[in-house]
């Protein structure tokens, strides 16, 4: 059942705040990752931004390198969308799962959401 949801979940990514929800999860990490994984789960699917943006949405403008450690860090990359986090000049940037999976990640939220 889990399996299944988490498949529905690769293929339709805009639920993923639904399911983070329904989940019993023991995710772990600083408090400055708690927030920077927290801050994320409310970016819309389909939209990016940079590590900049986040670290000034979370209050700590000149922390762009310890939200692009805390995305690195990142256990749950179905769960928190770290993909969604670009280079301030748009590049994609690194992906702990590969740049490749974020490219396909980003590409298709970007389908489903009519952002193509």
């Amino acid at each position: 059942m889990l399996g299944a949801r988490l498949l529905a979940l690769c293929e339709t990514p805009q639920t993923s705040q639904a399911l983070f929800i329904e989940l019993p999860l023991d995710v772990r990490g600083t408090a400055f990752q708690l927030r920077v994984w927290q801050q994320l789960n409310t970016t819309l699917s389909g939209e990016t931004l940079t590590y900049r943006q986040l670290a000034e949405a979370l209050g700590r403008p000149t922390a762009s390198r310890a939200v692009a450690n805390a995305c690195g860090a990142n256990p749950l990359a179905l769960l928190t969308p770290c993909h969604r986090v670009v280079r301030g000049d748009g590049g994609l940037g690194g992906y702990r799962w590969g740049v490749e999976l974020k490219q396909a990640r980003l590409a298709q939220e970007a389908e489903s959401s009519g952002r193509s």
